[in-house]
């Protein structure tokens, strides 16, 4: 159905998959799926000469052989245009769960420049998620229509008689069309299909961190299943599922949606969080422009994680983008305390212009805190945008601040 080679079995390794992400339309994953609600960016597919053992915990596991997953936290890095990606594991809509939504697998592919992401939101079996896969792709074929064609596909399953927990838990996150599936795409590259089919011991289900949720899902679905044992019940439920859920996504939808923060003077914008707060202190000593806060984890937060907009006039002694990184990062070996840096300076891009990163960690007062730097130079200007948080709860909005800086706009 796919026309296309799949990669199944040792085929499947990272090297082989990686080179053929950005080229391809769409992006079928068959394979486990890993878990990790506290650390959403250690959520990952497993790829070949990494099969897991049985056993719980993702995070030990990618430690031990990295290269045998593909993680959020690497996903998010990567540019990837693609129509539509189909994570068909276990989990694959799971993450944690913050004042920006849920930070994980779904959220990086989105982030990386996928349109539409296919996941599911609990365990499920991989002999029946085939077959739901399979009419899905049927579907596609007369209806771009990612959100109408998994309706079929499950309506399908109802005709079968399919457990309800084995087909229930895929949805579609992002643009519900996929224009570009079954023709060349409008980026100007042909379609191309990837199949990863990874077979191991403990079964496609791959594992997961049980959580509260995890416990309570199943008495819903055992609810569900008694109050509809006919099919005049049985489709009614349904609807009434589908409008709450379709409500709870509206407002989810609402919340992700960022708002444009604009500085006129220096001709910059940025997209920012909805729930996150903005302050704009205009300090003239530190060259603050503005300040934007995380919502709490929790209400007796002590530590916000924040981003900060930093102006520094070079007017009087101006620098090389180079040398502005060699003074910055003394400065900083100068003045933070315990300094420690835990990558060298890195040359990436900030509003299409040149630039540097760097990360490392430090005392303030009694805390130890982690901070990333990226900068700019800008005619006789210096662009700073910083993040910083505790050390131990830095990556808990990391991959929402990889989002705001990359929207960063610079008037020419």
């Amino acid at each position: 159905m796919l026309k296309t080679q799949a990669l199944t079995g040792d085929a499947a390794t990272k090297t082989a998959i990686l080179p053929q992400l950005s080229q391809s339309a769409v992006i079928h994953l068959a394979t486990h799926g890993i878990l990790d609600d506290r650390r959403g960016m250690n959520s990952a597919v497993v790829l070949a000469s990494s099969m897991p053992p049985a056993t719980p915990g993702g995070l030990p596991i990618l430690l031990q052989n990295p290269e045998g997953f593909l993680t959020a936290g690497e996903i998010v890095e990567l540019q990837i245009p693609a129509e539509l990606v189909v994570l068909s594991a276990c989990d694959t809509g799971g993450g944690t769960i913050t004042g920006d939504g849920v930070i994980g697998l779904s959220r990086a592919w989105l982030t990386a420049g996928t349109s539409t992401v296919l996941v599911s939101l609990w365990k499920i079996d991989d002999g029946v998620s085939g077959n739901v896969m399979s009419q899905f792709y049927q579907q596609l074929q007369n209806n771009p229509d990612a959100a109408a064609g998994l309706r079929q596909a499950m309506l399908k399953a109802i005709d079968g008689n399919i457990n309800l927990k084995n087909w229930a838990a895929f949805t579609v996150i992002g643009e519900a069309q996929v224009p570009f599936v079954w023709q060349q795409s409008s980026s100007g590259f042909p379609v191309s299909w990837i199949e990863l089919a990874i077979v191991a011991g403990v079964g496609v289900g791959g594992l997961m961190v049980l959580t509260q949720r995890h416990r309570v899902m199943p008495r819903v679905i055992h609810t569900l299943q008694t109050i509809s044992k006919t099919r005049q019940v049985w489709i009614p439920a349904i609807a009434a599922v589908a409008i709450v859920s379709g409500g709870i996504l509206g407002v989810l939808w609402w919340l992700s949606t960022p708002i444009l923060y604009e500085n006129a003077t220096y001709g910059l914008k940025m997209q920012v969080p909805r729930q996150w707060r903005i302050q704009e202190p205009q300090d003239s000593i530190t060259g603050t422009l503005a300040v934007f806060l995380a919502p709490p984890e929790s209400g007796t937060a002590q530590f916000y994680e924040k981003v900060s907009i930093t102006i520094e006039d070079l007017s009087s002694d101006p620098k090389t983008l180079e040398q502005y990184t060699d003074a910055a990062v003394q400065e900083i070996r100068d003045y933070v305390p315990e300094v420690e840096f835990l990558v060298p300076p890195l040359p990436i891009t900030l509003g299409n212009h040149p630039a540097y990163q760097v990360m490392y960690t430090g005392k303030m007062g009694e805390e130890e805190v982690q901070r990333m730097l990226v900068w700019v130079v800008k005619e006789d200007r210096a662009y700073i945008v910083s993040y910083e948080s505790v050390k131990e709860q830095f990556n808990r909005v990391f991959i929402t601040v990889q989002e705001m800086i990359k929207s960063l706009e610079l008037e020419e």
